[in-house]
């Protein structure tokens, strides 16, 4: 549990009391511990988050926010470095060639904040990926609330290249939606997606992966 969720869904005390109390469950039912935090986290409400610049086109984004049924749970949530880079690239800090009619690929793409404001910025397509199915759901649900939906499409991507079958399914799956032949988008964002060391090896792998197929190069990380 990412300690960061407290501040959102309550104190530690009554996360702890939550999980715990669903745990007992599970465990007088015999039930699955996996099916009983599914169970627990699910009852967490998050409340939508409301994004405001006066550079963006529209002025404003809302976001839905979910509580994953993961351990860290924190893939349906909008943190703070991804409100940063959105900031900055608003305030001339990124070359607007990199997206004005270009196709581009989000990496960990979580509620979907960066991917929205790219196609807001005029982006000819916007593909979301991310490791985690119900992440890529909450990330469409809010491209369509804020009216992107037509420019963007989504793909569940596993970081990490050749490690298995899916793996490579996943990847071909992602550069289809792409729309270029099999070719990578012209460019690759990512905002707060790095947590320990493992992730920096299995990012590097996909990135190689993505420019290796041709047709892009830009790489945006923040």
């Amino acid at each position: 549990w990412d300690p960061r969720m407290s501040e959102l869904v309550g104190s530690d005390l009554e996360i702890e009391a939550l999980l715990r109390r669903e745990l007992l469950k599970a465990h007088f039912a015999d039930e699955d511990t996996d099916i009983a935090f599914t169970r627990a986290v699910s009852a967490l409400r998050l409340p939508d988050r409301m994004f405001e610049n006066a550079q963006l086109p529209g002025n404003s984004i809302t976001l839905r926010q979910r509580v994953l049924a993961k351990t860290d749970a924190t893939g349906g949530i909008t943190w703070d470095s991804s409100t940063m880079l959105v900031d900055w690239l608003l305030a001339g800090g990124g070359e607007a060639s990199l997206f004005v009619d270009r196709s581009v690929l989000e990496l960990g793409a979580g509620a979907g904040l960066l991917s929205i404001v790219i196609a807001r910025l005029g982006a000819a397509s916007v593909t979301i990926t991310d490791g985690d199915a119900a992440a890529i759901d909450t990330a469409l649900e809010n491209a369509a609330i804020n009216d992107v939906a037509d420019h963007v499409s989504a793909s569940v991507l596993q970081w990490g290249r050749g490690s298995s079958s899916a793996a490579d399914s996943q990847m071909a799956h992602a550069l289809e939606c792409i729309g270029r032949n099999g070719k990578c988008a012209h460019t690759i964002v990512a905002s707060d997606v790095l947590y320990n060391e493992e992730a920096i090896d299995l990012l590097e792998e996909t990135l190689r992966a993505l420019i290796g197929c041709g047709g892009g190069g830009h790489v945006v990380l923040g």
